[in-house]
């Protein structure tokens, strides 16, 4: 009699064990169901924001912004004005360039492209922690491709000085103010992970210019042509 009452306590015990950890295992999984519930929701409301900041930006913006993307740490912008096409605010050859930045800049002609100076460059304008490096091109690639106007243009540089560029971009900035200049009026939240900029023009044919942040300033700016 004593063996059965020890056995029945024993497996009420143990049938006790299993509902708890059923409860367990439920419970747990409800919470798991519940914070996921919360980050799809927390997505979608950030993609709401961003898709209502396109609408804006794209409705009110005069830098001639015609798309913005975001990817992760990085910010896509498609442009048509001076962003792409004069991208330090004058137009893209050595003497404009120089006289725009005459402490700056110093400037030298290639002797043969290929010189270890940048594969396609004619020019070279190089500064204390800068160079641009430029590039001549023909009339019949200023035909051939939309939205180039000049015989010169910008083959590759890498500008870490502190110059007044297009609409007073400036490396040593902080990210709100090159956004307030670029987007105008943001919710900086949804710029909080941005830590590069990438304008180009509609095809990628003409300049791509890579805004590069560190600790919320702006550090550098690269540009690269991939047509030349």
């Amino acid at each position: 009699m004593i063996k059965s009452s020890i056995y029945f306590l024993s497996c009420m015990i143990f049938i006790g064990e299993i509902i708890s950890c059923n409860s367990n295992t439920i419970a747990n999984n409800n919470g798991k169901e519940h914070a996921n519930t919360n980050f799809t929701q927390a997505s979608h409301s950030k993609k709401i924001k961003i898709d209502e900041f396109d609408k804006q930006v794209l409705r009110n913006n005069n830098k001639g912004i015609l798309k913005i993307d975001f990817d992760n740490d990085t910010l896509h912008i498609v442009s048509d004005k001076d962003l792409t096409y004069e991208p330090f605010g004058t137009e893209s050859s050595p003497d404009s360039i120089i006289r725009k930045f005459p402490s700056i800049f110093s400037f030298r002609k290639l002797n043969s492209k290929g010189s270890g100076l940048g594969e396609k460059a004619d020019y070279a304008l190089i500064g204390k922690s800068s160079h641009i490096y430029l590039s001549k091109i023909t009339k019949e690639e200023i035909k051939e491709f939309n939205g180039l106007t000049d015989s010169i243009m910008v083959y590759k540089a890498s500008i870490k000085d502190n110059i007044s560029m297009a609409y007073g971009i400036k490396v040593g900035m902080s990210k709100d103010d090159f956004l307030t200049i670029i987007l105008g009026k943001h919710d900086a939240d949804l710029f909080s992970k941005i830590s590069v900029v990438v304008n180009g023009d509609a095809a990628g044919e003409i300049l791509t210019t890579y805004f590069i942040f560190k600790n919320e300033i702006l550090s550098e700016v690269k540009m690269t042509t991939p047509l030349l």
